[in-house]
């Protein structure tokens, strides 16, 4: 299931919606269910959000200012991280 999900979160970083599937989640049982980005965002925003806090957090301790954050991983290409 985690190998379905984390396909479908490539899929959402270029498009609207994608479609988790997992064959045989239970005896004889396949799994599929239709996620918008909308919904994905929705379920992310609270990591984000703590994002901008730890950042925040670090400019108030830190005394040289900070010019720019370099973000690295796949999870870069999410459209509410770029922004």
């Amino acid at each position: 299931m985690f190998d379905a999900i984390e396909k479908q979160r490539k899929v959402l970083s270029a498009n609207s919606e994608a479609v988790i599937s997992v064959d045989n989640i239970a005896e004889d049982e396949d799994m599929s269910y239709t996620l918008s980005r909308e919904q994905f965002e929705d379920i992310i925003t609270p990591i984000v959000s703590r994002f901008g806090q730890i950042l925040s957090q670090l400019r108030s301790v830190i005394k040289v200012p900070i010019h720019s954050v370099e973000i690295v991983g796949g999870g870069t290409r999410i459209p509410i991280i770029q922004k």
